[in-house]
């Protein structure tokens, strides 16, 4: 067995991180979308930096913007969840404060600035590093805009329940011709009207009702984006973790090697070893700074990705975070958490609410209607601004009732309106399957993860016992160069099953913690 085909045992620990990417963003369907009707818990804020002009917040990743955009109030009323998400205004541009801990404003502050000092030799921070992956999406930036307009879209609805007044004024020429004469002259009018809807048989309440449940959705994307974003800114780490370790390992092998190859070079010259063997390692050190090479590249491919994500250069050395009380002990626990106030799932359920109130402002649409009118004009002719010109005054004032009689496209329009109601019900309910789904698939892997630990690590420590019992066998001739080379590739395969397993167990974590709606960033990134 060859050194070269332990090694691809790397390229599938950077597989498996990349798998973790590839099922959480196949549910981005859900991610985005459909849920059940469980209320938010709001979380407690303390003050913020004292640089921001901010209200506290009950949102748990509440994310800023930087330079001089401003942010408008997210809030939801109680019965939409009250999924808040705080604004700050008129920020400078070096100002950043952290935004996304719970307990201590000023403690994620100067974890984020520490964070940037990083590069100036100080230690890495990953909760700095989440911060910045998160003031660095542009697609965060977006999921803000549509929130805003969403509720931009609710404050419009209150209008319908208002008057609309509107005032038109006129100056223009007008003549007639006569047989014997033609008549011409100047006129100036002025009209103010104005149409108050008393009575809409339910239609702007129900479009009041669907507009706020659509910005409490909105809301509720805001925030499940960000916690994806924050998982999506994890893998990322993770993978740069699994690539900087796989360099590592395969230096650490090709030094064994080297060693290997002096002590080769020495037996032979004793007559204890055969050109043959030389040859063998010759050709396996040659393999190895290939695959060396390769995963180099790959490593190269991971620094790219961390700084496309943050903005910020990568740290040359990572640390595995620990997921260790991330979790409760048993799956039901998890669930509980998970589901009690899921934004995710939230924001299925109040489309589905959405499309619901729809469905009662189309059938109200073609139901009578009572409206208060009323209007009044003036009309000055031949005026040439003349205060003593002809005026002529005319009001009128009114209740309307509007009735439609027919209209054929009523029927085919209401049943549209209520197969979208039932089909959103029906996507907020397999919402909430997938996350359970979710949560179950994650839990398995990191208990089997978790599991196989302790095996993993006795069993690369037996293995490297029996590397240096076979250096000392091969020395005194009782065993062959081949036989330390299998041992060595054996031991190489130990180390990186640590590694995998270990990226494996963090990322399931992971996947479970980010649907707690309740999560703060130093139980996520607890340095």
């Amino acid at each position: 067995m060859r050194v070269s085909q332990i090694l691809l045992a790397g390229v599938s620990l950077l597989a498996l991180v990349a798998l973790h990417t590839a099922e959480a963003g196949a549910a981005d369907g859900y991610i985005d979308g459909n849920g059940s009707n469980a209320e938010a818990q709001p979380v407690s804020y303390s003050e913020p930096a004292p640089d921001a002009e901010a209200q506290a917040p009950t949102g748990v990743f509440a994310w800023f913007l930087r330079g001089q955009e401003k942010r408008e109030d997210l809030a939801l009323s109680s019965k939409l969840h009250h999924a808040d998400i705080w604004r700050l205004r008129n920020m400078q541009p070096e100002v950043t404060p952290g935004s996304l801990l719970r307990d201590d404003m000023g403690e994620v502050y100067e974890a984020a600035r520490h964070y940037r000092g990083q590069v100036a030799g100080e230690a890495f921070q990953l909760r700095g590093y989440l911060v910045d992956s998160l003031e660095n999406s542009d697609k965060l930036k977006a999921e803000l805009h549509r929130a805003n307009a969403a509720h931009a879209a609710s404050e419009a609805a209150i209008g319908a329940f208002l008057p609309k007044v509107t005032l038109q004024v006129d100056h223009g020429e007008e003549g007639s011709d006569y047989p014997l004469a033609s008549v011409a002259g100047k006129y100036d009018t002025g009209t103010i009207s104005g149409e108050w809807t008393l009575f809409s048989s339910g239609m702007n309440l129900a479009n009041l009702l669907s507009a706020r449940a659509r910005a409490g959705s909105a809301d509720m994307k805001y925030l499940a984006a960000e916690r994806r974003q924050v998982y999506d800114s994890l893998v990322i780490y993770l993978q740069l973790y699994a690539a900087q370790k796989l360099v590592a390992s395969i230096e650490d092998t090709l030094s064994r090697l080297d060693e290997i190859r002096v002590s080769t070079n020495r037996l032979f010259g004793a007559g204890f070893a055969s050109r043959t063997d030389i040859a063998q390692v010759e050709s396996e050190i040659a393999s190895v700074r290939a695959q060396y090479e390769q995963a180099v590249s790959s490593l190269r491919e991971q620094e790219i990705a961390f700084t496309s994500a943050t903005g910020r250069n990568p740290p040359a050395h990572t640390v595995l975070p620990r997921v260790d009380n991330l979790l409760p002990s048993t799956l039901n626990a998890a669930l509980d958490r998970a589901l009690a106030g899921n934004f995710t799932i939230g924001a299925s359920d109040l489309l589905a609410d959405s499309a619901e109130k729809d469905s009662h402002a189309a059938m109200a649409r073609y139901l009578p209607r009572v409206s208060l009118y009323g209007s009044a004009d003036t009309r000055i002719e031949n005026s040439n601004y003349d205060p003593f010109a002809d005026r002529k005054y005319n009001w009128d004032v009114g209740v309307r009732l509007t009735v439609p009689l027919a209209d054929f496209s009523a029927s085919g329009t209401y049943r549209q309106a209520r197969e979208t109601a039932f089909a959103a019900r029906y996507d907020a309910r397999d919402t909430r399957r997938q996350v359970v789904k979710e949560i179950e698939t994650s839990w398995s892997s990191f208990d089997a993860a978790k599991g196989r630990t302790d095996a993993l690590r006795q069993r690369a420590a037996a293995q490297e016992k029996v590397v240096i019992g076979l250096r000392k066998q091969v020395e005194a001739g009782m065993k062959t160069v081949n036989d330390l080379l299998r041992a060595e590739i054996d031991l190489t395969r130990a180390r990186i099953e640590i590694i995998q397993n270990q990226v494996n167990e963090t990322a399931s974590a992971y996947r479970i913690a980010i649907q707690y709606p309740d999560l703060a960033m130093n139980e996520l990134a607890p340095y």
